[in-house]
């Protein structure tokens, strides 16, 4: 017997920490997602079939909002540190060619950071 959907909402704010932690170590080197722990709480009966299809695409553009955060920041630093390895490593006077081309490269990750940034700002 399925739970209601008030029974369904109230086992998800209960039992989501719980859940969480059981996925965590089941999955010790993987990313829990939001859509695991529903798809979790809805493979043991805690949830119904409207709280779970209603909620679904919420923590889909849940999951999607934060892998664009992880990007975000992944391109942020790693773009940090090919600047001060540029700056603070090659000299002036040599490999001028290879540095042109580290720089366009360095254009090009500071340029999807900031397209990532936007996206980021647009959700």
């Amino acid at each position: 017997m399925s739970p209601s959907y008030l029974q369904s909402s109230e086992n998800h704010g209960d039992f989501y920490h719980y859940i969480k932690g059981i996925l965590e170590e089941e999955n010790k080197h993987t990313k829990i997602t939001e859509l695991k722990i529903l798809d979790k709480l809805y493979e043991k009966n805690m949830i119904n079939d409207d709280y779970y299809s209603f909620h679904k695409q919420l923590v889909i553009d849940i999951d999607k909002k934060d892998k664009l955060i992880d990007f975000y920041y992944s391109f942020a630093c790693s773009s940090i540190t090919l600047t001060l390895f540029v700056c603070y490593i090659w000299s002036e006077e040599n490999h001028t060619i290879l540095k042109f081309i580290y720089i366009s490269y360095l254009i090009i990750i500071y340029c999807l950071t900031f397209m990532f940034y936007l996206s980021l700002n647009k959700s």
